[in-house]
């Protein structure tokens, strides 16, 4: 079964997940959850990451973007959850989803995107107070 890459924003204090966009990708690439730092190295179509860019300085005090691979939602889903997030969403409506005319016109948009940027581990989000 192909994985996908999840790109998703989650909220600093671990109580939300939105999905902005999801990729297909071969079953060898896999990206454990990787802050996104810069979404150029990401290697996606100029207008989709312009979308997604506006989309992250809109919430950028409370959210923050991280990409990760999986086989479906679910799978994305309890890998959230074990890690500690709350409030998430059954189903996966992504905020930009990917349609035709990104991936039609390769020379207009840009090449097809790329996981190479992302190959660090998991960071914590905040340092928390022990209570």
């Amino acid at each position: 079964m192909a994985k996908k890459l999840f790109l998703y924003m989650a909220k600093r204090d671990k109580k939300g997940v939105r999905v902005l966009t999801t990729f297909e990708c071969e079953d060898y690439t896999t990206v454990p959850a990787t802050r996104v730092q810069d979404l150029s190295t990401l290697n996606l179509p100029k207008n989709l990451e312009a979308e997604i860019r506006k989309t992250l300085y809109q919430n950028r005090l409370l959210w923050e973007a991280w990409a990760e691979t999986a086989e479906d939602y679910s799978a994305l889903r309890t890998s959230l959850k074990s890690r500690g997030y709350v409030n998430l969403s059954v189903y996966a409506n992504a905020l930009h989803p990917i349609r035709c005319e990104v991936l039609v016109g390769e020379q207009d948009n840009g090449p097809v995107p790329s996981t190479r940027g992302l190959t660090g581990s998991a960071q914590p989000t905040m340092i928390r107070k022990a209570t």
